[in-house]
């Protein structure tokens, strides 16, 4: 019974199409030179299915509280 199961799974698998959430992500930057001390953008691009719900978290500055105190 085993065998049989076995051989199930694998004609289904073989025949069965799998859809996976194809997500791609892109960061860049507007300038191919950065001196220090410069101010860049930073671009990130999501491509992603219309249907699919994306949450980005939103991380805090650490830099941020130090220039304030």
């Amino acid at each position: 019974m085993k065998r049989y199961s076995v051989i199930i799974l694998l004609i289904y698998a073989a025949f069965c199409r799998i859809n996976a959430q194809e997500v791609k992500v892109t960061a860049t930057f507007d300038s191919t030179r950065i001196f220090i001390g410069d101010q860049t953008n930073f671009i990130v691009t999501i491509d992603k299915p219309v249907n699919y719900i994306l949450s980005i978290p939103v991380f805090k500055d650490s830099l941020q509280k130090i220039l304030k105190s």
